[in-house]
């Protein structure tokens, strides 16, 4: 007849140990990974407002007639009595209607720059967080 070794298998020696190990690794972890997790919504975030910005400005784009370049900003104009201004105020970008008002369309820019050409634009972010962003914008053609 033969014989079975019973040596083999969980013990509660060996349950303890590694319930006690996994005691000592959890909370080292969990603060770890609530770390990681914030860092991504962060991210997230800012790339959502960075994109909705870049959604706006196109639209305000297409709706001008023209655009002019200046150092305090980018001005488009849409009809006779209103020109809009899409320039750098502290760390947001805001856009102003006739040089009134103060919409804030982006949060924590480090550095903004716009570049023009014929019939395009083209807009260079540098978040406060280093993040960089670039879009080129073209002019429909009506």
């Amino acid at each position: 007849m033969l014989k079975r070794n019973h040596n083999q298998g969980f013990t509660l020696l060996s349950v303890l140990i590694s319930l006690s190990i996994l005691l000592i690794i959890l909370p080292i972890l969990a603060p770890l990974l609530f770390q990681i997790n914030s860092i991504k919504e962060s991210s997230l975030k800012e790339q959502m407002s960075v994109s909705s910005f870049f959604h706006l400005l196109q639209l305000e784009l297409n709706q001008g007639k023209n655009f002019e370049l200046k150092p305090s900003g980018i001005y488009i104009t849409q009809s006779e009595d209103k020109v809009i201004l899409i320039e750098r105020y502290r760390d947001n970008v805001r856009r102003r209607v006739n040089l009134t008002g103060h919409e804030v369309l982006l949060f924590n820019v480090q550095e903004i720059t716009f570049r023009i050409g014929q019939n395009f634009i083209h807009v260079s972010l540098q978040m406060i967080g280093g993040n960089e962003y670039e879009r080129t914008f073209y002019k429909l053609q009506t």
